[in-house]
């Protein structure tokens, strides 16, 4: 539809008096920063909107500090689509500090957002202190092994996470341990995508130990990561 950013504030008002919109899904609408800060507008007041995709919309790090921003005061939102939108580390570090204060939010799809290895440090931050979050989605989004400790260190205390995505992250063999660890810890993990991140046959025996003592992970992903027939053992 491509509504632009002056769509978006015209949605975004709308949202502040709407007294029964749940789900709202403006994907691919070149709503930008604008558009993106007045959606967050709306959805700080909003009494009804359970679900938001804002995917593919190019709102940037200030668009993001916004929705981080409504994350906090929004009382309904428990789905949020953000893939592919550029928010980069600062727009992630509001997202991080969002999932610290909202008590409903329950997905969070982040993937492709170039938040790096301190964007992930927000949202592990973030993850320790969830009252809510069950399922987070950040495949490719350039966090390495740093980023990947972050993530694993804000696992091991968010005993609700129950699937978690960092496919294509380039996190390597050595930081691969920490999320093996958090296997060993967690309660509630279910689903853990890994793919397409270097791990090798050293990091797989590392998942593979942690599967050892897991008593929750039922779906594993693994493709694409050189083990090898020694990593299989």
């Amino acid at each position: 539809n491509n509504i632009g950013p002056e769509g978006g504030r015209s949605i975004g008002d709308a949202l502040k008096e709407s007294k029964t919109l749940r789900t709202l899904d403006l994907e691919d609408n070149n709503i930008g920063r604008e558009g993106a800060c007045s959606i967050g507008d709306g959805l700080k007041v909003s009494k009804t909107l359970q679900s938001l995709d804002l995917g593919d919309n190019n709102i940037g790090p200030e668009g993001g500090r916004s929705i981080g921003d409504a994350l906090k005061e929004s009382k309904t939102l428990r789905t949020l689509d953000l893939e592919d939108n550029n928010i980069g580390r600062e727009g992630a570090c509001s997202i991080g500090d969002g999932l610290k204060e909202s008590k409903t939010l329950r997905t969070l799809y982040l993937s492709t957002n170039n938040i790096g290895p301190e964007g992930a440090r927000s949202i592990g931050d973030g993850l320790k202190e969830s009252k809510s979050l069950q399922m987070l989605y950040l495949s490719t989004n350039n966090i390495g092994p740093e980023g990947a400790r972050s993530i694993a260190d804000g696992g091991k205390e968010c005993q609700i996470l129950q699937s978690l995505d960092l496919s294509a992250n380039n996190i390597g063999q050595e930081a691969v341990r920490s999320i093996g660890d958090g296997l060993k810890e967690s309660k509630t993990l279910q689903t853990l995508f890994l793919s397409y991140n270097k791990i090798g046959p050293e990091g797989a025996r590392s998942i593979g130990d942690g599967l050892k003592e897991s008593k929750t992970l039922r779906t594993l992903y693994l493709s694409t990561n050189n083990i090898g027939p020694e990593g299989a053992r």
